[in-house]
C-alpha cells in the first residue's frame, strides 16, 4: 500500500474510532468464525454488547443473501491467500433480526509461524445512509441518458456507467482499467490526456466542450463532455469524473442548419437592393443584407423612417401593416433615409412569411431605389407642363395671327 493511501486509511479509521461508529472484533479461524472479542459499543451497532452469548459466530451477524460472500472473503485470510480483505457493502442482521448495511475490513493477526493460533482482527460500521445514498445514485446513473465515467490521475477508466456503455459500445468489464485515450479520436487523444493531467497538477477550473470520440466499432461520434475532479477525504485530487452526452445527431443537424443559413445569406447577399426580414410582433429587423448595412435588432420604422412611431401611425401607406392584416404581398412607395440621412425614394415590396398554422410571423421586405426615377419623372412632368404652356401660348398666338389675317383679307375684298 502506498504511503498516502495508508495515511488516508489510518485517518479514516481514527475518525471511526473517535466517533464511536466502528465496532472492533477478533474472530477465530474456525468454521463460522466464532467471535472471541468485540468492542463495547457493539450494542449500538448490532444489538449485542461486549458480553457475547456463548458460541456466537460472525456468520450469525450476516444476512442469508450475503453470508456466502463474506465467509468466502474470510476464507481467503484463513487459508493464507490474502493478508487483508475488505467487504465494502453487505447486509448484516442485528440481535433483534433487523437488516442493516455494513462495511468491514479484516486482517490476519497471527499465524502458525508464531506458534499462536490464527485469528482475524477487523472493524465494521453501519452504512445505512451511505448505502441508501449510493443506491439512489446508482439508480440515478442508470436513468441518465448521459454517460458517466471515472478516471484515475493517469486517465485510466475506473468506472463506466450503463449509459456510457450504450454510447460507446463497450461493456464496463471490457473498458475498466484501460486508458481514456481509447475513446478519443486518435489525432487528438494525446493532447486531451495531457491537458487532463496538467489540469490535475494546477487544479484548473473544469470546462465543458464538444469533441470527437471513437466507439468500439471504430465509428466517430461527437460528444459534449463536462468534467470535475474526484477527491479523497484530505481534499486531494485522485482523478476525474466525466459526463458525456452523444450529440452527433444534434451536431450534424446544427451543421446542416448553419449550411442552410450560409446558403440563404449568400442568396440575400446576391440581392443588390436592401433586403430585410422583419419580425411581425416586435417589428424588429432580424436579418438584413450588406446593402441594408447588416443591421438587426432595431425597429424597421426607426431604421427606415428615423421615426419613433410605426409608419402606419403617421399616415403612411405601411406595407408592414398591410402584410400583417391582409396576409398578402404588397407593393408601395415610401420616403426612406439612407445611412447619410439623405432623403430617398423607394419602391417597397413586402411579402408574408407563414408558420405551419398559417399565421404571419415575419415579413420579407426588399426596397428598390427609385430616387432617380422619381427625379426623372418630376423633371419630365415639369417639362411636360412647360411644353403645355408653350403649346397653349403658341396656339393663342396662331389664333390671334389667324384672326388678324382673316380681318386683313376681308378688308381687301371690300
Amino acid at each position: 500500500m502506498k504511503e498516502e493511501n495508508l495515511f488516508s486509511e489510518f485517518s479514516y479509521l481514527n475518525e471511526l474510532i473517535s466517533s464511536g461508529t466502528a465496532v472492533f472484533f477478533t474472530l477465530k479461524t474456525e468454521p463460522g468464525y466464532p467471535i472471541v472479542f468485540i468492542s463495547a459499543n457493539s450494542a449500538e451497532i448490532i444489538g449485542y454488547d461486549h458480553k457475547l452469548p456463548e458460541n456466537l459466530k460472525f456468520k450469525n451477524l450476516l444476512s442469508a443473501e450475503d453470508r456466502a460472500y463474506v465467509i468466502d472473503t474470510l476464507d481467503d485470510l484463513a487459508y493464507g491467500k490474502k493478508t487483508t480483505v475488505t467487504c465494502p457493502k453487505f447486509k448484516g442482521v442485528t440481535k433483534n433480526g433487523d437488516t442493516i448495511f455494513l462495511s468491514a475490513s479484516f486482517a490476519i493477526s497471527a499465524g502458525k509461524k508464531s506458534g499462536l493460533p490464527s485469528v482475524i482482527n477487523g472493524y465494521m460500521y453501519r452504512m445505512n445512509e451511505v448505502f441508501e445514498s449510493e443506491t439512489r445514485l446508482d439508480t440515478l446513473l442508470k436513468t441518465l441518458s448521459s454517460g458517466i465515467m471515472e478516471l484515475d490521475r493517469d486517465c485510466n477508466i475506473t468506472y463506466f456507467s450503463g449509459a456510457a456503455e450504450q454510447i460507446y459500445g463497450y461493456r464496463e468489464s471490457d473498458i475498466t482499467g484501460k486508458s481514456f485515450a481509447l475513446l478519443i479520436e486518435e489525432n487528438s487523444a494525446a493532447f486531451v490526456i495531457d491537458n487532463f493531467k496538467k489540469a490535475a497538477e494546477t487544479e484548473a477550473l473544469p470546462t465543458r466542450f464538444t469533441h470527437r470520440h471513437k466507439k468500439n466499432d471504430g465509428s466517430l461520434i461527437y460528444v459534449e463532455l463536462s468534467w470535475g475532479y474526484k477527491k479523497d477525504r484530505q481534499n486531494r485530487i485522485t482523478g476525474f469524473i466525466l459526463s458525456v452526452t452523444d450529440v452527433t445527431d444534434k451536431k450534424l443537424a446544427n451543421d446542416k442548419i448553419l449550411g442552410q443559413l450560409a446558403f440563404m445569406q449568400n442568396i440575400i447577399e446576391s440581392v443588390a437592393h436592401p433586403f430585410f426580414v422583419i419580425d411581425i410582433h416586435s417589428m424588429d429587423v432580424v436579418i438584413s443584407n450588406s446593402a441594408a448595412g447588416h443591421v438587426k435588432g432595431v425597429k424597421c420604422y426607426e431604421l427606415l423612417h428615423h421615426s419613433k412611431l410605426p409608419c402606419y401611425m403617421e399616415n403612411y401607406d405601411c406595407p408592414f401593416h398591410q402584410v400583417k392584416n391582409n396576409k398578402t404581398s404588397v407593393v408601395t412607395e415610401h420616403v426612406h433615409y439612407n445611412k447619410n440621412n439623405k432623403r430617398m425614394y423607394y419602391e417597397i415590396h413586402g411579402h408574408p412569411v407563414f408558420d405551419e398554422k398559417g399565421n404571419v410571423i415575419q415579413m420579407i421586405e426588399y426596397t428598390l431605389d427609385i430616387t432617380d426615377r422619381k427625379k426623372a419623372q418630376s423633371e419630365l412632368e415639369k417639362y411636360k407642363n412647360h411644353l403645355e404652356i408653350l403649346v397653349e401660348k403658341r396656339t393663342q398666338e396662331l389664333h390671334s395671327a389667324n384672326v388678324q389675317l382673316v380681318r386683313e383679307i376681308e378688308e381687301k375684298i371690300e
